[in-house]
């Protein structure tokens, strides 16, 4: 869980969302240390195998027509796989350092 503007979000929640959309995959949601407003969501999507790219907006979108708002992810990165722990867990910790890596710049 992380704390959005005072708000809960539960990664869990977001994750079965985006997967839920036609051109996803897989994904993670990991929040991450913002001013103001203390955490913000980062979403990191696996697309399928010929889906066209898919942006930001599309994917707050996307997740703002099951969810409420600040649920939706504020960032996005696109990744070929999402790395795994070796009990095949999602390696979220991994995602976290992957933020601070890039400073919180998008890859896609």
């Amino acid at each position: 869980m992380y704390i959005r503007g005072g708000y809960n979000v539960y990664p869990i929640e977001v994750e079965r969302r985006l997967r839920e959309h036609e051109d996803i995959d897989d994904a993670a949601v990991v929040g991450c240390a913002a001013p103001v407003i203390g955490e913000i969501g980062v979403a990191f999507i696996v697309l399928k195998a010929g889906a066209p790219g898919l942006s930001l907006e599309t994917v707050r979108l996307w997740v703002r027509k099951a969810l409420a708002d600040y649920k939706a992810p504020d960032q996005l990165y696109v990744l070929d796989a999402l790395p795994r722990t070796v009990m095949m867990k999602v390696d979220k910790p991994a995602l976290g350092r992957l933020v601070k890596h890039n400073e919180g710049g998008a890859v896609k």
